[in-house]
């Protein structure tokens, strides 16, 4: 029989993989790879027209608007899609031991930035060079 607080040690640790998931709602995946979001926050929008002004201001001159768009857009909503795939846990001490100990597929640094560096060679950007 367990005792109390090994009851709660456990319900503790239960909580911390299962209570603190991070779900975002409406994220798919079109036919074509790119990440959707079935309705953008006004906050998110204005996050991603300040990326596409930062991008742009790069080198205004060479950098297509509509491809900076593009980019700044998958910044934000394909790492929503891969948090969900993942089964993205808060904290990320939590899910770093999780992925460690091959209880989650991915979500260490390296697994987001690869994720996110194979995700814009798909876009076949002519503006950008990754």
């Amino acid at each position: 029989m367990l005792d109390a607080k090994r009851l709660i040690g456990f319900l503790l640790v239960l909580f911390m993989i299962n209570g603190c998931a991070v779900k975002y709602d409406n994220v798919t995946l079109a036919q074509d790879g790119s990440p959707r979001l079935q309705q953008l926050t006004p906050e998110m929008k204005q996050r991603i027209d300040e990326l596409t002004t930062a991008l742009i201001a790069l080198d205004p001159s060479i950098i297509d608007r509509q491809e900076a768009q593009s980019v700044a857009h998958d910044a934000f909503v394909y790492p929503m899609y891969l948090a969900n795939d993942w089964g993205l846990t808060w904290p990320p001490v939590i899910h770093n031991t999780l992925r460690n100990s091959k209880q989650r597929k991915a979500g260490l640094c390296v697994d987001w930035a690869r994720a996110m560096r194979a995700k814009m060679r798909t876009k076949n950007l002519k503006t950008f060079d990754l």
